[in-house]
């Protein structure tokens, strides 16, 4: 990025289309993000090919499929690019070299597993005077894991406990100082918000411990995977799946906020982010705004709760900033947690005390 403008290394140095930081920045995340793209693909063409090869049932084995690939996309621009530069010792660089690494691994980004199960189905009779028949179906459990960061790595061929060539550092430190200076220069920080991950060995333990409906689990582990992962943006709003302009520079455009008018990381606003979750786990859209889903929900107790349930710090119209969150379940404390996208911190599970409204979204079929 900065080779093109001020031609560090004039021998690879091209000729940029666009000549600002920024600008340089959004075409090179682009190029990253489809190559993970790529990477998502090759994992879920591999899920059909296992279900061709082994002869298994499509319709109950694509029903089966654990898809964490589309919800845990955690690779981070800045690194990537760090990495790629650190790797090259800062010379000879170009889009085109790096997009070709990463393609290399794109078999690896996203591994996939799979379990072999069966399932006894009921086959009905061909007229009224033969008898309903038993049949087993086999079929394949397949699992799409979240994004293997540690393919970057062997992407560029990096050892980070290896010395930097150019300082006394390691590679690791580098590739650290570097990203964190490519956020500072993009962002105005190097911190889009304060919270860590939830590992994956964590939302599975999360998962397999949490009381409720099927439902309900899909629901909080789209809500979980984003903790730590995306920032608070205000006017947020995304689609369903993992957006690739989360965590890029935009700058905010609605009104209402002492953001408005600056560049920010992209990402969601609280009901951005708990209509996102709906949308990704159970395909229905519950309102964007507070009060759309207000409007879309019934008022519950406190002690009727179920995870997936949201939390409301006051009634739509009566504060000038509302707070919309979805209810976790409890810890080992009895405290109640809530996963929700708070300002400055992003999407966060924690407990605070000012929840006071609790609601169910209306027209969904729980399974309770």
């Amino acid at each position: 990025m900065f080779n093109n403008i001020f031609r560090t290394d004039p021998a690879s140095a091209g000729v940029p289309a666009v000549h600002n930081i920024h600008d340089l920045y959004e075409e090179m995340a682009d190029a990253i993000a489809d190559s993970v793209t790529a990477g998502y693909n090759y994992a879920f063409a591999a899920v059909e090919k296992i279900i061709s090869n082994g002869g298994y049932d499509y319709e109950y084995s694509m029903q089966a499929l654990i898809n964490y690939g589309a919800t845990s996309a955690e690779y981070d621009i800045c690194y990537v690019l760090a990495a790629y530069s650190a790797a090259m010792e800062q010379r000879g660089t170009t889009k085109e070299d790096m997009v070709t690494k990463l393609d290399a691994v794109k078999d690896r980004m996203f591994p996939v597993t799979h379990e072999v199960k069966e399932k006894t189905i009921i086959i009905p009779a061909a007229d009224d005077e033969s008898d309903d028949t038993e049949a087993t179906v086999k079929f394949a459990e397949c699992t799409i894991q979240p994004f293997d960061q540690s393919v970057i790595l062997t992407a560029f061929g990096i050892d980070v406990s290896a010395q930097f060539s150019q300082f006394n550092i390691t590679n690791g430190e580098a590739i650290s100082n570097m990203a964190n200076a490519l956020k500072a220069t993009v962002y105005g920080t190097f911190r889009s918000g304060s919270v860590p991950p939830v590992t994956d060995a964590e939302l599975a333990e999360f998962a397999a411990n949490m009381s409720g409906s099927e439902k309900r689990i899909e629901l909080m582990t789209a809500a979980l995977s984003l903790v730590g992962r995306v920032p608070y943006f205000w006017g947020g709003k995304s689609a369903a799946g993992w957006n690739d302009e989360w965590n890029t520079p935009k700058v905010v455009t609605s009104i209402g906020s002492s953001s408005t008018g600056t560049l920010r990381p992209y990402g969601l606003d609280c009901t951005g982010f708990t209509d996102w979750v709906y949308k990704t786990a159970l395909g229905v859209s519950i309102g964007a705004g507070s009060w759309n889903q207000w409007d879309n929900s019934a008022a519950i107790t406190k002690n009727e709760l179920l995870p997936g349930d949201l939390g409301y710090m006051a009634v739509p119209g009566t504060v000038p900033v509302n707070h919309v969150l979805i209810y976790a379940g409890k810890d080992s404390g009895g405290s109640l947690l809530w996963v929700h996208c708070e300002w400055g911190s992003g999407v966060i599970m924690n407990s605070p005390d000012y929840v006071a409204y609790f609601r169910r979204p209306n027209g969904i079929d729980w399974g309770d």
